[in-house]
């Protein structure tokens, strides 16, 4: 694996394991999608610009 594919492969670790916590939580999964999928975009977003 590549550097960029190490970095997906950890976000995309990260993003499934928010998924799962939110969806611990009793939440309706087509809900905590969506939370997993804004709170993914919000954390991308932060690593580009920052970085």
């Amino acid at each position: 694996m590549n550097s960029y594919q190490k970095v997906w492969w950890q976000q995309a670790i990260s993003d499934h394991e928010a998924f799962v916590l939110i969806r611990g939580l009793g939440v309706a999964q087509c809900h905590a999608l969506r939370v997993t999928i804004f709170v993914a975009e919000i954390v991308r977003f932060e690593v580009v610009v920052c970085w």
